[in-house]
């Protein structure tokens, strides 16, 4: 602190700003350092478990192909799959809405289904118009407005598909206003 003295400060506040600088840059590196550390673990962990399960699986493809296997054995030994309580009659698709950047973004879980349709209308009107299939979460749509200086109030709902089927029942509706 070459200016330290024309401030009031002494010797002494200034040697010890820069030992706690010091103190602090150090920690600082440390920090960095540690936390390079924990990545790189977690990152050969991940390496480590995916290589053990890919050969854990191919055991246990080889002891559910043996001869002696039986569904009691396999219950034994823990390796029998839970059985999937996907009901494609009664799924209903759960959109969460967010308007940001010019879009309407909608995320969606596939829970057991191949993707989405989307539908929107505006509020207040009865015939729903399909927008877009999508495989991904989330939907996005670009705002486009019929009068640009009008805000308007969208409604959208999904409808679960597998196999380009819908299935299930709709979402609920989930509202926004665009443009405001």
């Amino acid at each position: 602190m070459m200016h330290g003295y024309n401030v009031g400060l002494s010797q002494e506040d200034m040697s010890e700003i820069d030992m706690e600088g010091e103190t602090i840059k150090q920690a600082i590196q440390d920090a960095n350092t540690k936390k390079e550390e924990a990545t790189k673990a977690v990152t050969y962990k991940n390496e480590v478990r995916a290589a053990f399960l890919n050969k854990l699986r191919k055991i246990i493809a080889r002891i559910k192909a043996h001869r002696n296997y039986s569904d009691s054995l396999g219950q034994e030994l823990g390796i029998i799959g839970s059985k999937s309580s996907f009901d494609s009659v009664t799924f209903k698709p759960k959109p969460k809405v967010a308007v940001s950047g010019g879009m309407v973004r909608i995320k969606f879980q596939k829970k057991g289904i191949d993707g989405v349709n989307v539908y929107r209308r505006r509020k207040g009107e009865a015939e729903w118009q399909f927008r877009a299939r999508d495989n991904n979460s989330p939907y996005e749509e670009r705002i486009q407005l019929e009068n640009p200086a009008q805000p308007e109030h969208w409604e959208y709902r999904l409808i679960g598909v597998i196999k380009d089927v819908e299935i299930g029942q709709p979402s609920d509706v989930v509202e926004v206003i665009v443009g405001a």
